[in-house]
């Protein structure tokens, strides 16, 4: 459940008979070492508990690892707030960010997406619990990127908006918008 708010979500959880397991700050996908790494939004992994510019942890050949001290970057879902055009510092940067929550339900869900403009039916024997918009792809760093398993909750935003996702540098402990990048 990630959602545009600025504060956590909990509407979703006793209204849909889940139970809410933690919340946190919507993860996309990241880039270290140029290895790159895309998240489910429709999974758990994808809701940090913590937002960090650089949420990874990484381990040499020394077997000594540490935590956000490469120049790596993440890229986070977006609030719909004003997008600035400089960069934001970490501590200015909440409001942008789009919340999660982590929920337990007690059956499957699932994204069904019509390829059209019109908004598909449920599948007999599932429930509607929120329409949206498709969200399949997109790139971060050279021609790399992520996108979403399009059966996965992740893959269907309650909110359209051309820029669905901020950069953020860990070494600079910043995050920007960047208009130069493709999203499907």
């Amino acid at each position: 459940d990630h959602r545009d708010l600025h504060s956590f979500p909990t509407r979703r959880s006793s209204d849909l008979g889940t139970v809410s397991l933690w919340s946190g700050y919507s993860l996309l996908h990241t880039v270290g070492n140029n290895y790159h790494h895309a998240q489910d939004l429709g999974s758990a992994g994808s809701c940090a508990k913590k937002f960090n510019t650089m949420p990874t942890t990484f381990c040499g050949s020394d077997q000594i690892c540490r935590h956000a001290s490469r120049n790596a970057k993440s890229y986070w879902l977006t609030t719909s707030a004003a997008m600035p055009t400089m960069a934001i510092k970490t501590e200015d940067v909440g409001q942008h960010i789009s919340r999660c929550n982590v929920c337990e339900a007690p059956s499957t869900v699932l994204a069904v997406h019509s390829q059209t403009a019109e908004i598909p039916e449920c599948p007999v024997g599932f429930k509607t619990m929120w329409m949206g918009y498709s969200f399949l792809a997109h790139t971060s760093e050279g021609a790399d990127g992520g996108g979403q398993d399009m059966g996965s909750p992740g893959s269907c935003l309650e909110d359209f908006r051309a820029t669905p996702f901020i950069e953020c540098t860990g070494a600079r402990g910043t995050c920007q918008f960047l208009d130069r990048r493709a999203h499907v």
